[in-house]
């Protein structure tokens, strides 16, 4: 018998498998021998059960749309900073920026002062 979780260690190793598939296969595994071992009566229903939805957030797949969530506003910050850039480059006044991209003028100029800065 093999040890839960080393054939998808290897192929994750191998390049085969991502590691946020190989890290939600081995949790849902001891998540299912988990159920499987604390109840014995009704096993079909408690089989049934974990593979049919119930345990199905797990907490790789949290942390793996975390990170989805967090890089996606990231990027907004990144898009909002290039834009804010931009127009004040072409001659747009702070005041004219925070209007336009509904913003205040001192986030406006918050982030000026960061990118002209570091421009410097």
């Amino acid at each position: 018998m093999e040890i839960p979780g080393r054939p998808c260690r290897k192929e994750c190793q191998s390049g085969h498998m991502k590691p946020i598939t190989c890290g939600a296969l081995c949790e849902l595994s001891n998540n299912v021998v988990e159920k499987l071992a604390s109840k014995y009566s009704n096993v079909e229903k408690e089989v049934t059960e974990v593979m049919g939805g119930k345990v199905l957030n797990y907490r790789s797949k949290e942390i793996y749309l975390e990170g989805c969530a967090f890089g996606r506003k990231e990027g907004q910050k990144e898009s909002i900073v290039q834009l804010v850039t931009r127009k004040y480059q072409l001659g747009d006044s702070p005041e004219k920026i925070a209007k336009d991209l509904l913003m205040s003028e001192e986030e406006v100029e918050e982030i000026l002062g960061k990118t002209t800065g570091s421009q410097q």
